[in-house]
């Protein structure tokens, strides 16, 4: 008999710079992958401040890749990412 158990997942991640960036060009691999066991319920990948440009897409392994651009001066930035997922055991 299988069991599944459910996890809420949730990351932070906060770059400070001691002066100003006006652009940045970022990737980042925040979402889990669905598997036999694993299945990705939801998830969410929060980005400050907001990036005028952001792609998301799958890689050659199916991960999935958040690419993005803030085109405007800041002294912090910060990526969040949050879900749940259900394991199979």
């Amino acid at each position: 008999m299988t069991q599944k158990i459910a996890y809420r997942l949730s990351h932070v991640t906060t770059y400070s710079y001691d002066s100003p960036v006006r652009v940045c060009h970022n990737l980042v691999m925040l979402t889990p992958r669905n598997s036999s066991i694993v299945e990705l319920v939801h998830h969410r990948v929060t980005i400050k401040p907001h990036p005028l440009v952001l792609n998301r897409r799958e890689d050659y392994f199916g991960n999935t890749l958040h690419a993005f651009s803030i085109e405007e001066s800041h002294r912090q930035l910060t990526v969040s990412a949050s879900g749940r997922v259900e394991v199979e055991y």
